[in-house]
């Protein structure tokens, strides 16, 4: 995503920050001047923060259920931080050496570390039903 916010961000400022669609609503009231409590319900977090290279509300991770209703396309849910991609079905990646998703883990493959890093994600698809 490219940003050119004038006075406001910080010029060449490079984000490596995760952000989801649902950061789009929270980021434009922030930047509107709008208060977020203004709307009953939102799972976005703003994203202005990083634009402006400060230190903010990062995200962990990002959930995404995709469920199309047209052309040959499959229900996809998924949870991913910038390293680890954990699929409902269990397909596991390391997003970082394998952004093609090619050759998924098997958790026995995995090291103590990144078994927590697969149980944290298995939990945020568990609170997501």
């Amino acid at each position: 995503m490219i940003v050119s916010w004038s006075k406001n961000s910080n010029k060449g400022n490079i984000s490596n920050d995760l952000v989801d669609f649902t950061d789009f609503l929270p980021s434009m009231m922030e930047a509107a001047g709008i208060s977020e409590y203004s709307i009953p319900y939102k799972d976005g977090k703003s994203f202005i923060p990083s634009l402006k290279g400060v230190e903010g509300n990062k995200r962990e991770w990002i959930f995404c259920e995709y469920d199309p209703k047209w052309g040959k396309h499959k229900k996809s849910r998924y949870v991913q931080t910038k390293q680890w991609k954990l699929y409902e079905d269990g397909s596991f990646y390391n997003f970082i050496k394998d952004t093609d998703e090619i050759n998924p883990i098997s958790i026995k493959e995995l090291s103590s570390a990144d078994l927590t890093e697969y149980k944290k994600l298995q939990d945020v698809l568990n609170n997501y039903k």
